[in-house]
């Protein structure tokens, strides 16, 4: 049995200097002979003071700044949230797997500082994993390595992606389909 936690981060921009992070999804998911099974989620928006957010980011991902703010969590409550989910679930130790996930970290560690940043610095990549797969002859080498090409590729529904929680559950089901391969 393998313990995970998926996160996906819903942002402003491209940048963790310049954009505001929006949101994070976090699904504690436990895998066992290659099958996984959700054992809880966590979907936290988060509150700024002022937003940094590029028009494009929030057509993609279909927030509307003025919704988002009203039920918005502050940072440090948003951050007592995480530390409540990961302290009940003993995830400090878990590996963290997400799609390009080295994105969504560069965020979180920009929201934490480094003394208290909670999550474990060992990844499980989903993008990572497919380039490996395409090497080994396992899927198409042609094929993109966007989490849409993905979902794609294995047959999984892709419409509600660009939303944190979704995404995690997107990753966690092409995690599932490559782990058979």
């Amino acid at each position: 049995m393998q313990k995970l936690l998926a996160i996906d981060t819903e942002t402003g921009g491209l940048s963790p200097e310049k954009h505001s992070l929006l949101t994070i999804g976090m699904i504690f998911v436990v895998f066992k002979d290659k099958k996984y099974e959700i054992v809880e989620e966590l979907h936290i928006l988060i509150k700024h003071e002022k937003y940094s957010v590029e028009k494009q980011a929030q057509e993609v991902h279909k927030i509307s700044i003025e919704e988002h703010d009203k039920i918005a969590l502050p940072i440090i409550e948003a951050k007592l949230k995480i530390k409540e989910f990961m302290t009940r679930h003993k995830l400090f130790d878990t590996n963290v797997c997400g799609q390009n996930i080295i994105f969504d970290v560069g965020f979180l560690k920009k929201l934490y500082d480094e003394k208290e940043y909670p999550f474990h610095y060992h990844y499980v990549d989903t993008k990572n994993i497919w380039c490996y797969l395409k090497l080994q002859e396992k899927i198409p080498y042609g094929l993109g390595n966007s989490l849409k090409d993905m979902a794609n590729y294995f047959g999984i529904d892709y419409n509600k992606a660009h939303d944190a929680i979704e995404d995690c559950k997107i990753t966690i089901q092409v995690l599932e389909k490559m782990l058979k391969l």
